[in-house]
């Protein structure tokens, strides 16, 4: 498997997205207790499937810091296969 190992959070997106991995036992995004995983702001409608989210640092947002792995703020989402 491979993993993706972050160096910094990742942005914020505020438009309609899909991630779509190859699967969770393939592919795994790392924040190292460090870094924020994903965050979808005012997006729309978004989903995400087919990754492993791990060691995710949620800092900011509306709820004050909890989570990690995937915030949904304003919009709607779905996740699945995650």
């Amino acid at each position: 498997p491979g993993v993706v190992s972050l160096e910094s959070d990742l942005p914020t997106s505020t438009e309609d997205l899909t991630i779509s991995g190859p699967g969770a036992g393939v592919v795994t995004v790392d924040g190292g207790d460090t870094w924020a995983l994903l965050r979808f702001d005012s997006a729309g409608t978004s989903s995400v499937s087919g990754l492993t989210l791990t060691n995710g640092l949620n800092d900011s947002g509306p709820d004050g810091g909890s989570g990690g792995g995937i915030g949904f703020y304003d919009t709607s989402g779905s996740v699945s296969g995650v």
